[in-house]
């Protein structure tokens, strides 16, 4: 099931006083790498823009608002507090135990007078990341949940996309994110799979910014600078039931070259007890790695695919599974002109898997 990219419940905003800054653009680029769209004035505010104004709408359309709190801006006077106001005003639209407004303490021991009935996090605490995540996402599938019905399991997931800009030391790249996102219900823990998924996509993000950074010069090349880059990371679910859900993620790049890079990796979970599953645990009796070649060579449809068999393992092998078969992807270990033939489908009835 899908939704409006405007309904997604991602939009947020961050609040702060201007010494603070680096903070705030330390949040800023953080939330950038995942599933929401951070609001920074910095970052947005375009030259003839009323600033004032955006700032008004932007603050209002927020589905969550971050306020960083420090001595400078419990003390300053100015349009810090100004938002302080209007943050406080929309928070008596929403209900008592949402999570809304989420205070960021940049200092040990502060006495927050505006918001000391919310739970405050400190920016250095050693989780911090994944508790900000965790209360976004908490809150997000609240609302999901109360507009959505649940009668089987595959009225689990909402397929979110995202399509926005991030910046490595000035090289833009335009990035567009697809994934599956579950929300609460019966069937098993869904903040369990959307946290493995978001850290899949958080990981291979940041790939790709060591990437560019590890080459500033090649990066910094007025070619390059003149340049359009891309990056795609497509989540789909292959197959979901009551025993398995199977997603494959695949990772589209263009950073320069003759043509762009793909690249796939899967996540397969047994449920219950929720478990993620690995290609060595998936047959019902011990298949020795030998054996498990001789049977990808037996439903090998390209005969020129078996030479990259040398590359895989039981450990880096990327697999799905399906209602009639084990899907086997050898698109990372082989060159792009064989790329449509590097899929090999071993059918379900001719193994004994653990799960089905």
């Amino acid at each position: 099931m899908s939704i409006p990219t405007d309904q997604n419940l991602n939009k947020v905003f961050i609040s702060y006083a201007s010494e603070d800054y680096n903070s705030a653009k330390k949040i800023y680029d953080f939330l950038n790498c995942t599933n929401y769209e951070p609001w920074l004035d910095k970052e947005k505010l375009l030259p003839g823009q009323n600033w004032d104004l955006e700032i008004k709408e932007n603050l209002s359309a927020a589905d969550f608002i971050i306020i960083l709190v420090s001595t400078t801006s419990l003390r300053k006077r100015g349009y810090i507090q100004k938002e302080y106001k209007l943050a406080r005003s929309l928070m008596e639209y929403k209900l008592n135990n949402d999570i809304y407004i989420v205070p960021i303490a940049l200092e040990d021991n502060l006495k927050d007078i505006n918001f000391k009935h919310i739970q405050h996090i400190f920016i250095d605490d050693v989780y911090f990341e994944k508790k900000i995540l965790d209360s976004l996402n908490l809150q997000r599938r609240k609302y999901f949940q109360e507009n959505h019905k649940i009668n089987s399991i595959n009225d689990t997931y909402i397929n979110q996309e995202n399509r926005y800009k991030f910046n490595i030391n000035d090289f833009k790249i335009d990035f567009l994110c697809e994934f599956p996102e579950f929300i609460d219900n019966h069937f098993f823990d869904a903040n369990e799979i959307n946290n493995v998924i978001q850290g899949k996509i958080i990981e291979e993000i940041f790939e790709y910014r060591n990437f560019v950074l590890e080459d500033p010069e090649y990066f910094e090349s007025d070619v390059m600078r003149s340049s359009s880059f891309d990056l795609q990371i497509i989540g789909n679910i292959v197959f979901i039931s009551n025993n398995i859900i199977s997603i494959c993620i695949s990772i589209n790049s263009y950073f320069g070259g003759v043509h762009p890079n793909t690249y796939i990796k899967s996540i397969n979970f047994q449920i219950p007890p929720l478990r993620t599953l690995k290609f060595n645990n998936l047959f019902k009796d011990y298949r020795s790695w030998d054996e498990t070649l001789i049977l990808l060579k037996k439903y090998t449809t390209f005969e020129g695919l078996t030479e990259y068999f040398q590359y895989i393992n039981e450990e880096n092998i990327i697999f799905s599974i399906t209602e009639d078969f084990l899907i086997i992807e050898l698109a990372n270990f082989v060159p792009r002109v064989i790329l449509a033939e590097a899929r090999i489908e071993i059918p379900i009835k001719e193994i004994d898997l653990q799960v089905k």
